[in-house]
């Protein structure tokens, strides 16, 4: 919090983190994707919210969701990608989460971007998270409870969008 103005923004880092890797760019062009991407947002003070847990447990329950085919299915989508290390089974396909999981923090790191990581995600209740999450929100949502609104209104309270 270095005295800009916090606001919203919706950044889907780990999202385009794992598009990059899936289409085949190195980790050397994900950080300058990153690089530009902070430049972009340098106006505003993202702070990124990291749900963080098991691989083997999310994806037995992503299976369970929606049916056995769909673990085949994800593999098989992994394995169509050039990813690294490459996905042919079950185990390859948690190797390659446990690396998109680490080049996305080390570029939210890189970005000087405050972190929010809530631990142990699938071991925790839908509710659980939630309040880890909003824990650890608590600084930004203070600062943003004393800086006047973005519309102009003097309405000094935070309002969610």
């Amino acid at each position: 919090m270095d005295g800009r103005r916090t606001t919203r923004a919706e950044v889907i880092l780990h999202a385009w983190t794992g598009r990059l890797l899936t289409v085949g760019h190195s980790d050397q062009a994900i950080a300058a994707f990153t690089a530009e991407l902070a430049g972009t947002l340098s106006a505003v003070s993202p702070v990124l919210v990291y749900l963080d847990g098991s691989a083997r447990t999310a994806l037995g329950r992503a299976a369970e969701r929606e049916g056995p085919q769909w673990l085949d299915g994800y593999i098989g989508k992994l394995a169509r990608y050039r990813v690294r290390p490459a996905v042919s089974d079950l185990a390859s396909a948690i190797g390659y989460l446990r690396r998109e999981r680490a080049v996305t923090l080390a570029a939210v790191r890189r970005m000087g971007w405050p972190l929010v990581l809530v631990d142990g995600t699938t071991e925790l209740s839908p509710a659980q998270v939630l309040i880890s999450a909003q824990q650890g929100l608590r600084p930004w949502i203070s600062q943003l409870r004393t800086q006047a609104p973005l519309d102009g209104s003097g309405d000094q309270r935070a309002r969610p969008r």
